[in-house]
């Protein structure tokens, strides 16, 4: 009867509910451990490159040229002058938007001895 049907709708919706949190535990271990996994390659690398004596060779991540544009501020009202500014640069034809074709565009545009690289 009733009761019945009320027990299995919740004892669905509730494996569904905990099969769905658990699978995204999963997912984000995965991710982490694949960050990891990254961070430390990139770590080996500019030790063996330190040991070389590649002095050129830091580690870097694919940001790190936007951030140190970023870091060049003295205040808050300058902080959002600079994020204005790279805003802009991304939005070459002012239409208050910003897909990733114009970030990686405008992002090109920085001052920076480095290349983003957007995939």
């Amino acid at each position: 009867g009733a009761p019945a049907a009320a027990a299995v709708y919740g004892f669905y919706i509730s494996l569904a509910a905990v099969g769905g949190l658990l699978l995204m535990n999963v997912v984000f271990a995965v991710l982490l451990d694949e960050f990891g996994r990254a961070y430390e390659a990139e770590r080996s690398r500019a030790i063996k490159a330190e040991e070389r004596g590649d002095a050129h060779h830091e580690l870097t991540w694919p940001l790190d040229p936007l951030l140190e544009a970023l870091l060049r501020f003295e205040n808050e009202l300058e902080l959002r002058g600079l994020m204005d500014h790279v805003f802009r640069l991304c939005d070459a034809n002012a239409t208050g938007r910003v897909d990733c074709t114009k970030m990686r565009r405008g992002l090109k545009m920085l001052p920076s001895d480095c290349t983003i690289h957007l995939a």
